[in-house]
């Protein structure tokens, strides 16, 4: 294990904020490290019908990220094409609804994602982790909302890992 574990704020941010942003590319690295690079049918298959699939979390995991980090921080409005493309508004998480993602290799997945995340984070530059944003009886801050982004993540690409390990191990 490397003796120096030292995490610096990404260049261009204010100091929090850089330090949040560059955990969650951190986290990124890691669950995609371990994830490795599943055959399409692995990315596209589902333990049971409706269920979870790798592809579809991670288009979620997009989704979400380009939600949390552009509309509700930025207010900027989502690409109609780009939703179609991780299937948002097929997805029901909390319903138990994942759609069928489409059967692309994993770099098309990590491709979008970087897309999406190079966006956002350029959407942020200059901002604070201290700015407030009040929506409807609540504020948080930007800092709560980059956590809450980074928490969210690494949850599920931890979900992408366990469903290529149960791909890999099915019966």
């Amino acid at each position: 294990m490397p003796k120096n574990l030292m995490l610096k704020p990404l260049d261009g941010f204010e100091s929090e904020l850089g330090l949040l942003l560059a955990t969650m590319n951190e986290a990124t690295r890691k669950w995609r490290a371990e994830l490795g690079d599943p055959p399409p049918e692995a990315i596209v298959w589902q333990p049971r019908p409706n269920g979870h699939s790798i592809g579809a979390v991670l288009l979620h995991i997009v989704a979400c990220e380009s939600f949390w980090l552009e509309t509700f921080a930025r207010g900027c409005r989502r690409n109609p094409n780009e939703l179609k493309q991780t299937l948002d508004r097929e997805t029901r998480q909390y319903g138990g609804h994942w759609p069928t993602p489409p059967s692309e290799p994993i770099a098309w997945y990590c491709d979008l994602h970087d897309r999406v995340r190079a966006r956002a984070f350029d959407r942020l530059r200059d901002d604070s982790a201290e700015r407030r944003i009040a929506r409807k009886g609540f504020e948080v801050s930007l800092g709560w909302v980059v956590a809450h982004v980074a928490q969210h993540e690494a949850y599920h690409g931890g979900q992408a890992v366990l469903l290529h390990d149960l791909w890999r191990h099915r019966t």
